[in-house]
């Protein structure tokens, strides 16, 4: 695993509780915070929610899974799911310069995976339009958030 490449997902059983608890974070989260890996499975344990001794032993004595991500394959409304066609789909505006804006307004929802996501300075300046069109100002979450616009 490396800090900053992939998304790191955890998952372990309370020792004194026997509680299951997970988290995730996307592989930007890391490498934002300037994270080594024992500090991103640290940050993650607390994520998950527990707030006692951290061991070795909550992730199996092994290295957190590796986690990737996937395109938008369904849609789903209500007790409603539906597959969607890969061409509606469009990845990689967090990383790919080289996507062509009508493929882009051909795409039916847009992900930006990768590391450059359009809230943070660092993202691909022709692609933020896109996203920027539809985020609320007003929003008192988005106000908490580091959210470049």
């Amino acid at each position: 695993m490396k800090v900053g490449t992939h998304g790191i997902i955890i998952e372990f059983t309370e020792p004194v509780t026997n509680i299951k608890r997970n988290a995730t974070y996307l592989p930007e989260v890391p490498a934002h915070e300037g994270w080594t890996k024992i500090e991103a499975i640290d940050s993650l344990v607390r994520k998950a929610g527990y707030n006692g001794e951290i061991t070795e032993a909550m992730s199996g004595g092994d290295e957190p899974r590796e986690a990737i991500a996937m395109k938008a394959s369904l849609l789903t409304f209500q007790d409603k799911v539906y597959a969607l066609d890969d061409k509606w789909a469009l990845s990689g505006l967090g990383y790919d310069y080289y996507i062509k804006p009508q493929t882009i307004k051909n795409a039916a929802t847009l992900h930006y995976n990768g590391n450059m996501k359009p809230w943070l300075e660092m993202g691909i300046p022709q692609y933020k339009s896109y996203w920027r069109k539809h985020l609320n100002r007003e929003d008192g979450f988005l106000s908490d958030c580091n959210v470049n616009p």
